[in-house]
C-alpha cells in the first residue's frame, strides 16, 4: 500500500503542475490572439482613409479577422475552459495534500494499515468526479508542458521529501519519482 500511495502522490503532483502550466499557456495564447484581433480590427477602422483606396485589401483583412474569430474556439481555449483548468489544478493540489497527510499518517503509524487502505480508496474514488472536466477541457498534452511539469514535480519532491529523480526522460508517461 505504501508504494501505491507514493505513486498516487507523484501522479497527483504532476497532474496539478500540468494543469497549472497548461492553463498559463492557454491564457497567454488567448491574450495574444485577442490582442492580434484588436490590432487588426482597430487598424482597419482607424486606417479607413488609407483602406478606402484599396477595397480588396480591406475586404481581405475583414474576412481574415472574421475567420479567425470563428475558428478561435477550435484553436484556442475559451476563458471558461481555462477556468476549468484552474479548477483541475486546484482539485489535484487538494487531492495531493490529502494524500500527503495519509502518507505521513501511514509512515508515522498513527492509523492502522486497514484504515490507510480505506482512506486511500475513498480519496481515489473522489478523483472520478474531475474526469469529465478533464476530458472536456484538456485537448492536447504538449510535450514541453509535460517536461516542465515533470521537472517541477521532481524539484518539489527533492526539496520536500528528499527523493531522487527517477523518471525516464524519453517517455511522457513516466513521471513517477522513487522514494528513497
Amino acid at each position: 500500500m505504501r508504494n501505491r500511495i507514493w505513486a498516487e502522490i507523484t501522479q497527483a503532483k504532476h497532474d496539478a503542475e500540468f494543469a497549472s502550466l497548461y492553463a498559463g499557456m492557454q491564457r497567454r495564447n488567448l491574450r495574444f490572439f485577442n490582442i492580434g484581433v484588436l490590432v487588426f480590427s482597430s487598424g482597419g477602422a482607424m486606417g479607413w482613409p488609407v483602406w478606402n483606396l484599396l477595397p480588396l485589401v480591406t475586404c481581405v483583412i475583414i474576412a481574415v479577422v472574421s475567420l479567425f474569430r470563428h475558428i478561435q474556439p477550435h484553436l484556442i481555449m475559451s476563458e471558461r475552459q481555462i477556468g476549468n483548468l484552474d479548477k483541475i489544478a486546484a482539485f489535484y493540489q487538494d487531492y495531493l495534500n490529502k494524500l500527503e497527510k495519509l502518507w505521513f499518517d501511514s509512515e508515522s503509524q498513527t492509523i492502522t494499515p486497514a484504515a490507510v487502505k480505506e482512506k486511500f480508496y475513498k480519496l481515489k474514488a473522489g478523483e472520478a468526479a474531475i474526469y469529465s472536466t478533464i476530458n472536456d477541457t484538456v485537448r492536447s498534452q504538449p510535450k514541453s508542458i509535460i517536461r516542465k511539469a515533470t521537472l517541477n514535480s521532481a524539484l518539489y519532491f527533492t526539496h520536500t521529501f528528499n527523493t531522487t529523480y527517477n523518471a525516464k526522460r524519453n517517455t511522457e508517461q513516466s513521471n513517477t519519482l522513487q522514494y528513497t
